[in-house]
């Protein structure tokens, strides 16, 4: 008869588990790096399952190997696949961790739905760029691509150049108090209410071959709506319900 491991042994998938502690604990240091949003320190779910299933029992004497907690933990030495020909649901009280050592891919035919009562944090190149020195992609094939801030700013930075480009219609910059360009030398165009100022320590130099200078107009330009405060019916639903969350209304 073959030898086996003693009862409750589970040293690769514990090795396994050891990988995840260090990919994670990795991954959300170089968040903190590059400041966006990392695993809070204050909540170690890896290490505490770690620490669950490398526990040990005393049987007759003799320490064995055994699980902490009422949990199930399953290995597997290459691939592990679950399919399920309809629905599958991934459901927990606090954490769900996802990782791989290489590539990961969520596909979905129809929505693909991303929600969460806080923040929602993404980091690309964190180790190097990918395929066409590309570190974050966002592509619609179709239709358009909205972004919001519904209360708070919104901010755009890069180390380099950044290029707005509309390949066939027009771009639009609209705010409801000012809009200001500056660069670093001290010249800047601000537009505030009815009014255009334009400033700058050196030359002005304007080159066109006619000049028109007319009386004063207005445009007005629709701003978009943003939800401003909390629904008092979704309140009083979500308590009802016992959920922690409730929606904003404009």
């Amino acid at each position: 008869m073959a030898r086996r491991d003693p009862a409750g042994d589970n040293a690769p998938g514990i090795a396994l588990l050891k990988q995840a502690v260090v990919l994670a604990e990795t991954f959300g240091k170089a968040a903190k790096t590059h400041q966006t949003v990392a695993c809070s320190e204050n909540v170690a779910p890896l290490k505490a399952l770690l620490a669950s299933v490398s526990g040990m029992h005393d049987m007759d004497g003799s320490e064995v190997p055994h699980v902490k907690d009422p949990i199930i933990a399953l290995s597997a030495q290459a691939g592990l696949g679950l399919v399920a020909g309809q629905n599958m649901q991934m459901s927990n009280g606090e954490t769900v961790a996802l990782m791989s050592g290489l590539d990961s891919q969520f596909i979905g035919g129809g929505q693909w739905r991303v929600h969460t009562g806080q923040a929602i944090g993404v980091l690309g190149g964190a180790v190097q760029a990918g395929d066409d020195n590309v570190g974050l992609q966002l592509i619609a094939a179709r239709n358009t691509i909205e972004l919001q801030a519904q209360s708070d700013v919104m901010k755009i930075q890069a180390r380099d150049e950044i290029d707005v480009i509309s390949a066939n219609a027009h771009i639009d910059w609209a705010a409801a108090k000012s809009i200001s360009l500056s660069t670093a030398g001290g010249a800047n165009i601000t537009i505030a209410g009815g009014n255009i100022t334009v400033q700058c320590p050196g030359k002005i130099i304007i080159h066109a071959g006619k000049k028109a200078f007319t009386g004063p107009t207005r445009f007005a330009y629709p701003l978009p709506k943003m939800p401003h405060s909390v629904c008092k019916r979704c309140k009083r639903s979500a308590a009802a319900s016992g959920s922690p969350f409730s929606m904003v209304e404009e």
